[in-house]
């Protein structure tokens, strides 16, 4: 392998190549700077629009700018043969991956770069949080596209190729449902899907590559269907195997051990979700909800608990099973006394016919206990760096009637973050993701974060307490109820 005949095609590039590298690096500039001329806070709704259409604009001209260089010399064509055939296969292909580092992702790296300096952050954790991110670009863009150009002559081609990808990616997914949907869980199968799409990709183009022929480019083309096709089953992997890969991950496994759980009519309910993706609206027309009034005990002072998962079984006195679901989630609040109401929607038609009849009640919960650790204490006016959090500010929004606090930071913010006002209860952000903090990364070096307050809450230079949930244990645990009727469960109010 000759170095230096791979640097003269990336130089060959570069020539017939560069008004449309210095188009795309133009673009990022402008891109980088309408996206973060509003941080901390999230933009308006015309510069959302502004920066979605230079963002368009952008995707637009780095997929010619690598669809173009590669296909200067392209492998499925006999086109330019006196011209790539002399040439080895891997000096080929490392030019064209020098074309792609340094004409697209180079512009990316320098400007997070200079942001993440510019803002006062140090320079090793801007570097790390460049590279991570400039991965992502390159696992889900840059790489896929480079495949789709190594195995197509013309552009024509090319966007048909996307096309046919797209359309998989899309039939796929209509008829596929992760398993571990919006729960912490879901990085677990995400990860594996991200691994394969980068050992699909890779594989295609060094094979591409490095045996040019029909039969391999017809080769190629169905390796890539297939990898994108499995690409999307794999977050469809059952949910038990990914709850017990992150019950392996808990850093303090013992803290859950004290913790029980039973169904205990009259309790007081503490109904508040907190990690919960969304809030719990009334049952359907073909539904019946039911309240479970559970008490939880033994959980640790300070933690808070978040039910991922529940599943019911309802099971008749010959050992078939009636109904078999899936509960709502929910959350148990620190500070609280244990007791929380668990909703559970039973099928209309199911109520109905089992009513009357006694039945086994069998309530499994697959829970994780987080920790909250207090970040910072001080007052957030008009802003103040937090260690963990970056750069913070607050301002007044809708009249004066919230306070809305904006934190960035370069690298991953802690996914659950509570923020308090002195004394006053705590106010959740949180968005679930039990992933490791090394692997928590996205094409945005910079992470963001919004919490609002109530506005009487608000009191000029006064403490806020921040604190930073992070998960400590993840547990299972079981409630049977030997004999139970529904009709003595009183339906919940809509």
């Amino acid at each position: 392998m000759s170095r230096g005949l791979a640097w003269h095609i990336f130089r060959k590039d570069w020539r017939l190549m560069w008004p449309l590298a210095v188009a795309t690096a133009l673009l990022q500039v402008v891109v980088m700077a309408v996206i973060h001329h509003s941080e901390p806070f999230p933009m308006s709704e015309s510069k959302s629009v502004v920066a979605a259409l230079l963002t368009l604009a952008l995707a637009v001209t780095m997929t010619l700018l690598i669809v173009l260089t590669v296909q200067q010399e392209a492998i499925p064509s006999v086109n330019q043969d006196w011209l790539s055939r002399p040439v080895a296969r891997r000096d080929l292909l490392i030019g064209k991956l020098l074309t792609v580092v340094l004409l697209v992702h180079g512009p990316i790296v320098l400007m997070d770069i200079l942001q993440g300096l510019s803002e006062g952050f140090a320079p090793g954790p801007v570097l790390h949080a460049t590279v991570v991110s400039n991965f992502e670009i390159a696992l889900f863009y840059s790489l896929p596209v480079l495949a789709a150009a190594a195995m197509t002559r013309t552009v024509v081609e090319a966007i048909i190729l996307g096309l046919v990808a797209l359309l998989i990616l899309v039939l796929v997914g209509s008829v596929v449902s992760a398993s571990t949907g919006a729960t912490g869980l879901k990085w677990i199968w995400r990860a594996v899907s991200h691994a394969e799409l980068l050992l699909v990709t890779v594989a295609v183009l060094c094979w591409q590559y490095l045996h040019r022929s029909r039969e391999a480019t017809q080769q190629t083309r169905a390796v890539f269907a297939a990898g994108l096709v499995l690409f999307m089953l794999i977050p469809a992997l059952p949910w038990g195997p990914a709850f017990a890969l992150q019950r392996a991950w808990s850093g303090k496994p013992q803290v859950s051990r004290s913790i029980s759980v039973a169904v205990q009519p009259g309790a007081a309910f503490q109904d508040r979700q907190i990690l919960a993706a969304k809030s719990i609206g009334p049952p359907g027309r073909n539904s019946v909800r039911i309240a479970l009034p559970l008490r939880f005990s033994g959980v640790p002072a300070g933690a808070l608990l978040h039910a991922d998962r529940t599943t019911i079984r309802l099971v008749r006195g010959d050992g078939t099973v009636a109904y078999r679901g899936i509960g709502h989630v929910f959350d148990l609040p620190p500070g609280g006394d244990g007791s929380v109401q668990h909703w559970v929607d039973i099928p209309a038609n199911v109520y109905a016919r089992e009513a009357e009849q006694p039945l086994r009640l069998e309530l499994e919960y697959f829970a994780t206990l987080l920790r909250g650790t207090i970040v910072s204490s001080a007052p957030l006016e008009p802003a103040l760096r937090v260690p963990g959090f970056g750069w913070c500010a607050a301002r007044t929004i809708d009249k004066g009637s919230r306070v809305e606090i904006g934190c960035r930071e370069i690298g991953a913010l802690p996914f659950c973050v509570s923020m308090a006002v002195g004394h006053d209860p705590e106010h959740f952000e949180c968005e679930l993701n039990y992933e490791p903090v090394p692997l928590r990364f996205s094409t945005d070096p910079m992470d963001h974060m919004e919490v609002m307050l109530p506005a009487d809450e608000w009191r000029a230079g006064a403490e806020v307490v921040v604190r930073a949930y992070e998960p400590e244990d993840h547990f299972s645990r079981e409630v049977v109820l030997p004999q139970v009727r529904l009709k003595d469960w009183r339906p919940a109010a809509p």
